[in-house]
Parts: structure tokens; C-alpha cells; sequence
């Protein structure tokens, strides 16, 4: 079992549309200390390809998810971009197994995939 607790991941909240990638890119390579490896989910509204093909410009691994209050408009296309896992939370224990101490695991795309994500560490929210 790993300790989800070393800092290892990371998320952003301004990443869902195209300026808010580039601020990332930006941000990362500023802070970032060993490889990125990204889970990535997009809202079907949002242009999903060039956000995805600029998020894996500078990850190690990148895998795709969908957020699951709109699984039901999830295209093929999107699907097809890249390695695909439709469950966020498996898709985020499956890149944890790759990362290491030194690496960073990066959740981008959508607020709603973030919240999702968030499981993981926290059952309930607040403010």
C-alpha cells in the first residue's frame, strides 16, 4: 500500500481550459523536481485535444479518464486519444504505481474530475 500522504500528488484548479494548461506548463516547470505523470479527464464542451496533446508535451505517462457525471458524453473520439481508463480513481491508483518520491502525479482537466480525485484523500469537504 503507498503513502498517499509524502506529497507526492499534486492538483491544479486552473487547468481547464487552454491558457489555464499553459499557466501549468509554466508553473511545473518552475517547481517540478522529477517527472510529471498525469491523469487527465475534460469536459466534452472544452477543446479535449489540443488540452491533452499539450498536457502530454511534458509528462512522462499521461492517462485519459472521464469525469462520470458526463460518461454519457464521452465520445470515441476522446477515448481514442491516448490510453483510457474510465474509472478516475483507478486511472490515479494506477499512475501512483509508476511514480516515485522525487516524481510528481499531476490530476488535470476538469473541477469536476479534481473533485472526484479528491475521494482518495478526503471523504467529505470543508470550509
Amino acid at each position: 500500500s503507498r503513502d498517499w500522504s509524502s506529497g507526492v500528488c499534486s492538483s491544479d484548479l486552473g487547468d481547464h481550459n487552454p491558457a489555464g494548461i499553459e499557466c501549468l506548463k509554466k508553473t511545473l516547470t518552475q517547481v517540478n523536481r522529477g517527472k510529471i505523470y498525469t491523469v487527465c479527464g475534460f469536459s466534452p464542451d472544452k477543446p479535449f485535444v489540443s488540452m491533452f496533446q499539450e498536457l502530454r508535451s511534458f509528462s512522462e505517462d499521461i492517462l485519459l479518464t472521464q469525469i462520470p457525471r458526463l460518461q454519457d458524453k464521452t465520445t470515441p473520439e476522446y477515448q481514442s486519444m491516448g490510453e483510457f481508463e474510465p474509472d478516475p480513481l483507478i486511472a490515479v491508483r494506477r499512475m501512483l504505481e509508476k511514480v516515485s518520491q522525487e516524481d510528481t502525479l499531476l490530476v488535470s482537466g476538469s473541477l469536476y474530475l479534481v473533485g472526484e480525485i479528491r475521494k482518495l484523500w478526503r471523504d467529505r469537504v470543508d470550509f
